[in-house]
């Protein structure tokens, strides 16, 4: 008996739990945040038959017209010759991608000069084998297999290619545990061991196969394309999909254990552990299309989904979904609640509600009837459940409406009465009444005409209303809720920093007060509004535009950011605002809003729909992530531009340019990525962050340089540092040729430079002392020249005072006989005859005693340097009267001058000089005077 009882209990109080599980899992359908790539972005076709990615991150997909690759910021094709599209990628760990298609085979690699692609077709028709199309590449007992469409199989290893026949028609291959499986056309299975194909037993009858999952023996799965999934181990069936799936194309292991399963025209499904459904997204609701022809899971653990007509990608591994139009939600997200096992979204076209027990793959939400225009909001008061609309409010019952105010309505808030509210709208604030199930006006708190769309109770007497623009109004009321104190209103005046953007929230059961710049307390006992320390000290002074509680964590939106303050320990908070960067461009900055639905649902209104948030999803955060050094271009000029292999370092000059892009390929947040860099040894610290993804260099000196960078995720997480070098070549003058030479012309110089030194030291001497010499020499002409000049002009003075003598004594000695001439001629008239020849005998006798030549002949010589002396020393013997005809011959004088004072005759003169020519032996042609002037001249000599 006491054990029935026990069993009883056990039974109800797992019943009990069953029940609370079941009420507490709310249910809404949503979709993952997605990204879709057009065939007119990628540049290439529109169906893409398979992914995956090289060590860097780099997604690389097999499509209709060829190779797509995307970095995370730009698609490229890249094109197969001789062919048209690519069925099937696989990439080694040596980063070469191999590719099948049309009529090729082979792989891309990197290379100095770009990507590319290496051609197997020549080596297999060298071999006869022939492979008009690659429909699969996978890797198994460490070789490489390709599927043909001939049904044949091709090995490709480092002995070269090898073709295997199958045993019939080959419909697929799969790496199970490194061995290879081949399906065969109403066959069944076989393993391909030593070029030989050993059947597995019990699968003959096995549906073709989409996938095997390699997960391990006891939990290998098989997913066949009519939707039915195989147990490996036991070849039974444990799970059957085809009314569900339809045709299955693809199936991806998920890393957190599931599966990812492609349809032909439903969508994608994704599976938990146990095979059950967790999601169903299809065109319109996730996908943009319903036919998925592959399934790729990246490292951020997001999904890659090929179309039929261009990419998804999902981010399934973000603690985010979507609310919206795609899950029957329309129009602007502005408040959600749940009420008696319904959930309800009001927008601004409406409430849509949902049912807690929908079927995620069939039901969406749907418009309530009659709530058609702008939802402001819902209120639960006294178990009732009030729809504030812009044209009232109304009050929920199940599936309809009934109106019962028709004033725009905010927000109606629970008395200690059950029977009375109180509700704000368009015209301030009035009491409702208990009208059987419903409430009806009763009246309006007086004074107070004010739009009123914030309230809270701070006790059951004390109620304040909010309002944007114009502070905060505080309303008092007795037991009885009637009007105490009147309405008294707060702003600038009483510590707010402004009347604006005032608005009022609860936290930890107190009110609290937002403004334009930071959070505040009312103080009772000043009547005075102070700061909230404790509330700005963790979210600083800006306006927090919404505020709402959950358990210990505190959720805001502030700078249109959204943000979560999460309790580590009492009082101590953890600030996290960084995997909300995902969805701040999202959201409602109309009248932010925070719904929190309970610990898993939260909701955010968004300008499409709502933005669901599950704080309890364990999101993966990957940071060990690359950066790419993508290209390398060199300007030459405006019209010369050279691209460089990113794996190829070069040499510069100055005057070029250098332009270096980078990219990270961290798909899950590329429009936030930040990149830093800086260029050793110019620069010791790292660039500010920038979205910019390339930097230039011009003009650098020569020199040898290396180019770092690295990328800084939302969650400011670093990926590893990426290296470019180059070199500035030094130009001729500098080069190391030049520094050689400099080298050996230093030490020649050191050598030779006392040697030069010393000779030019003598050089230097000797052209000082030849220097000095000139100047004497200088000196001395100048002072010959002087000395001459002189000698010069006193011979000139001289000469002139010989010549003045000579004419004066010639002057005399006419006077003298024209006075003996003119007393002869008187003596001949007078009887004194004889005093006068006494007279006359006289001047003879004065003129004969005055010697004349003596002083001539004195002041001649020493003009003329004792010429007449000179004369007299060569062979030719002179009388004196020739001696004095010589000397005024010298002095240049004329036969008439000569005559006169010799006392002779012209004829006596000339028959003088002609005496004298014969002795000095003179031609007719020869001068005398000429010849005397030589002779002086030779005799000085």
């Amino acid at each position: 008996m006491k054990i029935r009882i026990s069993l009883f209990i056990l039974f109800l109080l797992l019943s009990l739990i069953s029940f609370c599980q079941t009420k507490n899992d709310l249910y809404l359908t949503k979709i993952p945040l997605k990204n879709h790539f057009d065939p007119l972005i990628y540049n290439g076709g529109l169906q893409n038959w398979g992914f995956d990615q090289d060590q860097n991150g780099v997604l690389f997909v097999a499509n209709d017209q060829g190779l797509l690759e995307f970095d995370g910021n730009k698609w490229v094709i890249h094109k197969l010759p001789l062919a048209t599209r690519t069925r099937s990628v696989f990439i080694e760990s040596n980063d070469r991608i191999f590719v099948g298609g049309d009529n090729q085979v082979g792989y891309f690699v990197r290379s100095d000069q770009g990507i590319q692609f290496i051609s197997f077709k020549k080596e297999l028709e060298k071999n006869n084998i022939s492979a008009n199309e690659i429909l699969k590449i996978i890797k198994a007992d460490g070789s490489l297999y390709f599927l043909t469409r001939e049904s044949k199989i091709l090995r490709y290893s480092d002995d070269g290619f090898k073709g295997f026949e199958g045993p019939g028609y080959i419909q697929n291959i799969f790496n199970h545990q490194e061995d290879l499986i081949v399906q065969v056309y109403n066959q069944g299975l076989f393993k391909l061991e030593d070029n030989n194909y050993l059947r597995i037993p019990g699968t003959s009858k096995t549906p073709e196969i989409s996938e095997i999952t390699t997960s391990g023996n006891n939990n290998s799965l098989i997913f066949c394309k009519n939707g039915t999934v195989f147990s490996f181990a036991s070849k039974s069936i444990i799970k059957d999909y085809s009314k569900a799936f339809g045709e299955v194309n693809a199936v991806q292991n998920l890393s957190k254990g599931g599966y990812a399963v492609g349809t032909q025209n439903k969508g994608l499904y994704i599976l938990d552990s146990n095979l059950e459904i967790e999601h169903h997204f299809t065109k319109n609701r996730g996908l943009t299309g319903a036919t998925v022809k592959a399934v790729h899971e990246d490292q951020f653990k997001n999904l890659w989904v090929g179309l039929n007509n261009g990419i998804d990608y999902l981010k399934v591994n973000l603690p985010f979904r979507l609310i919206n139009d795609e899950s029957g939600v329309e129009g602007t997200g502005y408040c959600a609640t749940t009420f008696n096992d319904r959930t309800f979204l009001g927008t601004n076209n409406g409430v849509f509600f949902l049912k807690a027990t929908a079927n995620e793959t069939i039901d969406t939400f749907k418009l309530l009837e009659g709530s058609e225009g702008q939802v402001w909001g819902f209120s639960k008061v006294h178990d009732n459940l009030i729809l504030n609309h812009q044209n009232g409010a109304f009050l929920i019952d199940d599936q309809e409406l009934t109106q019962f105010h028709d004033i725009g309505s905010w927000l109606f808030v629970e008395t200690q009465d059950p029977n009375i509210i109180l509700g704000g709208d368009y015209q301030g604030v009035k009491y409702f009444e208990k009208q059987g199930q419903s409430w009806r006006f009763l009246k309006q708190v007086p004074n107070l005409n004010e739009s009123s769309r914030i309230l809270h109770f701070e006790n059951d007497t004390t109620l304040w209303m909010s309002h944007g623009y114009k502070g905060a109004y505080k309303i008092q009321f007795d037991k009885d809720l009637k009007l105490k104190k009147g309405v008294t209103r707060f702003g600038q005046n009483n510590g707010f920093p402004s009347d604006i953007l005032i608005s009022s929230y609860k936290l930890n059961g107190r009110l609290i007060f937002t403004s334009e710049d930071g959070t505040f307390n009312y103080a009772q006992d000043s009547l005075m509004f102070r700061p909230n320390k404790f509330l700005d000290s963790l979210l600083g002074k800006s306006h927090i535009s919404h505020i709402k509680q959950k358990g210990n964590d505190i959720y805001f939106i502030q700078n249109n950011e959204i943000g979560r303050l999460e309790e580590k320990r009492f009082g101590e908070y953890n600030k996290e605002t960084a995997i909300f960067k995902h969805v701040n461009k999202l959201i409602n900055f109309d009248l932010d809003n925070i719904s929190i639905l309970d610990a898993k649902n939260i909701l955010i209104g968004a300008k499409n729909g709502f933005i669901h948030y599950d704080p309890s999803v364990d999101y993966h955060v990957v940071n060990n992530f690359q950066t790419i050094i993508k290209s390398v271009r060199i300007l030459r000029s405006e019209d010369s531009i050279q691209t460089i292999s990113p794996t190829k370092n070069i040499r510069l000059e100055k005057e070029n340019k250098i332009d270096i892009s980078f990219v990270s390929p961290y798909f899950e947040n590329t429009e936030d990525l930040k990149y830093s860099y800086r260029l050793l040894p110019v620069d010791d610290n790292w660039s500010e962050p920038t979205s910019i993804n390339q930097k230039s260099y011009a003009y650098l000196p020569f020199g040898k340089y290396d180019f770092e960078v690295k990328a800084i995720n939302l969650y400011g997480e670093e990926s590893n540092i990426s290296r470019y070098s180059f070199e500035i070549i030094a130009p001729w003058y500098a080069s190391n040729l030049a520094k050689i030479f400099y080298a050996i012309l230093f030490l020649i110089l050191v050598v030779l430079f006392p040697l030069i030194q010393q000779k030019r030291f003598k050089e230097e001497k000797l052209t000082l002392e030849k220097s000095k010499k000139m100047e004497l020499e200088v000196k001395n002409k100048k002072i010959d020249s002087l000395y001459n000049e002189n000698l010069k002009n006193e011979l000139n003075l001289k000469n002139n005072q010989l010549t003045a003598i000579t004419m004066q004594l010639l002057k005399n000695k006419e006077f003298i006989l024209d006075v003996q001439q003119k007393i002869s001629t008187a003596v001949s008239k007078t009887n004194s005859e004889k005093d006068l020849k006494r007279l006359v005998k006289t001047i003879d006798l004065e003129l004969s005693n005055i010697d004349y030549w003596d002083q001539f002949s004195y002041h001649f010589e020493q003009v003329h340097g004792n010429y007449l002396n000179k004369i007299k020393d060569i062979n030719v013997k002179l009388s004196p009267n020739e001696l004095k005809l010589v000397a005024f011959l010298r002095m240049n004088m004329s036969s008439k001058e000569i005559s006169k004072l010799m006392n002779i005759t012209v004829r006596g003169v000339e028959i003088a000089r002609y005496r004298l020519r014969k002795k000095f032996n003179l031609e007719r042609s020869e001068s005398l005077v000429n010849f005397l002037i030589s002779l002086e001249k030779t005799q000085d000599t």
